[in-house]
Order: C-alpha cells, then structure tokens, then sequence
C-alpha cells in the first residue's frame, strides 16, 4: 500500500519541502549549491541544441542570403503541384 505511486508521488513532495529548507541552513550545503549556480552560468553560455542542429544540417548562419532563399521556397515559390493534388 505504502509503494502505491500515488502514495509515493505525494509523499515525496511533501518530504522535500520539509526537508531541502532545513539542508540550507547548513553553510557548506549553501557553499556547494552556489558553486553549482555559478557552474550552470558558464553552461548557460553554449549555443542551444536546436542552433547546432541547424548549423550542421543545413540552417547555415543568420547572416548569408540562401536562408531567404529557403525560406521563399517554403512560403510558395509557384512551382507545379504534384498530380494528387491537381483538381
């Protein structure tokens, strides 16, 4: 009854709540948990996964004009239709 997943999802919360404020009295807890904030800034400092992806398959750099290229393509450059779809 006790490991029921209801049970453990709201007992859980309920015991973090009560516990992580008292961990943070403690001055080298407090000490490491800067330590990791200032280790996740220079972190935040690396380009998001989505810009690499772009850049490796095909996005390129914001600044050359083959982006507008592609993007005039996608908004309806007035090719054929594909016969399926002709009327």
């Amino acid at each position: 009854m006790l490991m029921n997943p209801m049970v453990l999802m709201m007992v859980l919360p309920l015991l973090l709540v009560t516990v992580l404020p008292k961990m943070m009295n403690d001055p080298d807890t407090k000490r490491e948990m800067e330590q990791m904030q200032q280790n996740m800034n220079v972190q935040n400092q690396m380009p998001e996964f989505s810009e690499i992806m772009a850049k490796m398959f095909g996005g390129g750099g914001g600044s050359s004009g083959g982006g507008q290229q592609a993007r005039r393509r996608v908004q309806g450059g007035g090719g054929q239709r594909p016969a399926a779809l002709r009327r």
